[in-house]
């Protein structure tokens, strides 16, 4: 299993692949541990203060799901694929840390691309990792005022990590 670390360039369209993306698959395992402590790193799998309580799991997937289908939007190829994507870690910054002294979003998955109608893979398994720094202070205050939320911004993020992970040639099986 290989891993890849992605600073999320931005990625044209004609550089894609010919894929067209049918399917994304997203499982958020429910042995990850989640924390709701606002201190500045809780020590969990999953933090997440993005949306109002309520089932992490299903909103960590949420998001991950709507970062990689904004990011493969523009896919209009000939071969129908899937991405399975299983996360391992997300770790977005509490409100403690975003109001204040800022901090990363570390997010960890494990993902793969498979031909739709045969199940082949195309993209081996492998370790995709996305840090970013986060917003802090009044910058976080006042991103929040305009719409850019840390739920915004890390959608953002995924779509152009998922742009460029997929636009990297050598992770192809047989190509």
């Amino acid at each position: 299993m290989t891993e890849t670390t992605i600073e999320a360039p931005t990625v044209s369209a004609t550089a894609l692949p010919r894929f067209n993306v049918v399917q994304i698959n997203v499982q958020v395992p429910r042995s990850l541990k989640v924390s709701e402590l606002n201190t500045y790193k809780p020590v969990a799998d999953i933090v997440w203060h993005g949306d109002p309580l309520g089932d992490r799991y299903e909103q960590v997937a949420a998001v991950v799901k709507a970062g990689f289908a904004a990011g493969t939007r523009e896919m209009h190829g000939n071969r129908a694929v899937v991405v399975d994507v299983a996360v391992q870690r997300f770790h977005a910054v509490t409100p403690k840390t975003y109001y204040t002294i800022g901090g990363w979003h570390e997010i960890e998955l494990l993902m793969m691309v498979r031909d739709a109608r045969t199940g082949a893979e195309l993209m081996e398994a492998h370790r995709v990792t996305l840090n970013f720094r986060s917003l802090k202070g009044a910058d976080a205050a006042n991103a929040e005022a305009t719409g850019q939320t840390q739920k915004v911004r890390i959608i953002s993020h995924l779509a152009a990590a998922i742009r460029a992970e997929m636009s990297v040639p050598a992770n192809y099986i047989g190509f």
